[in-house]
């Protein structure tokens, strides 16, 4: 059914959701049931005795995050049932519940169970509706939030970027269309990178657009949507930013219009952001969000399972966070055209640095988000450069910077433990970003992403299955943490042990960093948990030698271009972020912008 808000002089806030199997199994995080209640596609059968409760994810109201963050003074749940029931209004805090009101009801039809003010002074509380069948046979509909205070107009527009993830961004459009339709309110933006989707693909709706674009990786493809939206004409005052390999149940956009519409004046520029839940085990929220303390980067609430209600006021109590990362980021329009668009970084950390950049003042709204692969099961050695490069620019133009002695000791620590990790590729191209970032801005302007990217890729390690390692190699142990008193001047002494010839390979984590695992092996398996794959290495003492010299003529460069590379960034990051250098940058080789 296609969206709608309005209810006359009322405002509906969110329907009361029903699980979409096309998109998610997920089924707690929209319903607490127990075994005699019989769910449906559209309804709920119940018992005699039976129970229903709305303290979820989806289906709860997060009061105190309106009370705070908007005008509205009442809040009201209406329920549609057939048949007789006990309902009750409660109100959920850290303290435990409020029943506000209970009451018997019968109907064929919509019942109104509360329509009272609700006020709050907890820091986290939610309000739901608890029902229990009073009767054999009753049934529960569905139903609504709303409240009598009448929101600002809201239309939004989402950008979504894509390579070759076709499967994905039909399916997603295809269920955008099914829910939004021709509506004007809400658009869909998609920047392919890869030119390999056609219009005919897609649903032929007015609000879905496809744009053709040169691969300038993620922060490209956000831009280009950006531009398009911009350029449309169209009086948008949100762009949602997200991920191509997503599940989202579209109808959450409802819930985030509603409360965008009602926001205080004093938060018309707040920045909505979706929890990221795990595609695998997909109640499980694995992060909403970060702080950004001391040149790192810190999640919040990760790896919550949100089915159980109490995470659901834990998440509500967090602490600020400092960004919120792509898969899915909600922004004012007008924010938007006074931070300029996104850095030139090709993919990793332009969200982060667009964050810090604007100053953003960020929430994330219960029963917003999106499901996506774990994070750890897409992480290649690769990205590292990305990550390097990227968080030097990021840190430089947020003036957080390090004495100089310490950026080189850190430099040097950290590629000596990956050259004794024997991971010899991940140290020369984080060696490389250094090299790049030492360039400053000029390189960053004029580089091809495309192509540069190609080049950073050749000769990465080629990551197979477990099973075709142990198929190749035998001898294979896990790596024994026993070793861990190895000292640090031996290590260094010996080059990690690179004369010493141990016949056992040992399996290592790929993102564990402990030399000592590998004292003395003459190969190891670099191994990926998350996605069962790994590759394996053969230590080097050419190869050693080579990247520890090559370290040390770099920390050289760093002493004396390092402060220079940084005042270029920030004296050339205008020119860097406006919308006339991403317009060259599409147009670039034979591109167009259309």
């Amino acid at each position: 059914m296609p969206y709608q808000r309005n209810l006359g002089i009322e405002l509906k806030i969110s329907d009361i959701l029903f699980p979409d199997s096309k998109i998610a199994d997920a089924e707690k995080l929209y319903f607490h049931t127990d075994n005699k209640c019989i769910c449906g596609d559209n309804n709920i059968i119940m018992k005699r005795g039976a129970m229903l409760s709305l303290d979820t994810y989806f289906n709860s109201m997060p009061v105190s995050q309106y009370l705070e963050y908007t005008d509205i003074t009442d809040i009201s749940v209406n329920v549609k049932t057939r048949g007789h029931f006990r309902a009750e209004t409660v109100l959920l805090s850290q303290e435990g519940e409020q029943i506000l009101k209970s009451t018997e009801i019968f109907s064929d039809g919509e019942s109104g169970i509360f329509n009272d003010t609700v006020n709050t002074e907890k820091s986290a509380a939610i309000l739901f509706a608890r029902l229990t069948a009073l009767d054999d046979n009753c049934i529960f509909e569905g139903g609504f939030y709303k409240t009598s205070v009448s929101g600002k107009n809201i239309r939004i527009a989402i950008a979504v970027c894509t390579y070759k993830r076709e499967e994905y961004i039909i399916r997603n459009a295809l269920n955008f269309s099914r829910i939004f339709g021709n509506s004007d309110s809400v658009s869909y933006f998609i920047a392919d990178n890869a030119c390999t989707l056609e219009k005919n693909d897609l649903p032929e709706k007015d609000n879905i657009h496809l744009f053709h674009n040169r691969n300038l990786g993620g922060s490209g493809g956000f831009s280009r949507g950006i531009y398009e939206i911009l350029q449309s004409g169209e009086d948008y005052t949100h762009i949602i930013l997200t991920d191509d390999d997503i599940n989202i149940d579209w109808r959450v956009l409802e819930k985030l219009s509603s409360f965008l519409s009602l926001l205080k004046p004093e938060f018309s520029e707040l920045c909505a952001g979706g929890g990221m839940f795990d595609r695998d085990c997909q109640c499980v929220q694995y992060e909403a969000g970060a702080l950004c303390r001391n040149r790192s980067l810190e999640g919040i609430e990760m790896n919550l399972d949100m089915s159980d209600r109490n995470n659901i006021l834990r998440a509500m109590s967090a602490e600020k966070l400092d960004y919120c990362g792509w898969w899915c980021c909600c922004m004012p329009v007008s924010m938007i055209r006074k931070n300029g668009f996104p850095l030139p970084l090709f993919i990793k950390f332009d969200d982060v640095e667009y964050a810090l950049r604007g100053k953003m003042n960020f929430i994330m709204p219960v029963g917003i988000c999106v499901w996506h692969e774990n994070f750890e099961k897409k992480y290649q050695p690769l990205l590292e450069y990305y990550i390097t490069r990227n968080s030097l620019i990021t840190y430089s133009l947020e003036n957080d910077t390090l004495p100089l002695k310490t950026i080189i000791r850190n430099f040097m620590s950290t590629i000596s433990g990956l050259v004794f990790m024997q991971r010899y590729k991940t140290a020369d191209i984080i060696i490389k970003a250094y090299e790049d970032y030492l360039k400053g801005a000029e390189f960053l302007e004029n580089n091809d992403e495309e192509k540069y990217h190609k080049i950073l890729g050749s000769g990465m390690p080629r990551e197979i299955s477990l099973d075709e390692i142990y198929k190749k190699e035998k001898n294979i142990v896990c790596g024994n943490a026993e070793q861990c008193h190895i000292s640090r001047f031996k290590k260094y002494l010996t080059l990690n042990g690179m004369f010493v010839s141990k016949k056992e390979i040992p399996l290592l984590n790929i993102r564990q960093y402990r030399t000592e695992l590998c004292y003395g092996y003459k190969k190891t398996i670099q191994y990926n948990p998350k996605s069962n794959t790994g590759y394996i290495t053969q230590r080097s003492f050419f190869k050693t030698l080579a990247l520890l010299m090559r370290t040390i003529a770099v920390s050289a460069e760093i002493a004396f271009k390092y402060h220079k590379a940084e005042q270029s960034y920030k004296n050339n990051l205008k020119e860097l972020t406006s919308a006339d250098m991403w317009k060259k940058r599409f147009e670039k080789n034979g591109g167009a912008v259309c």
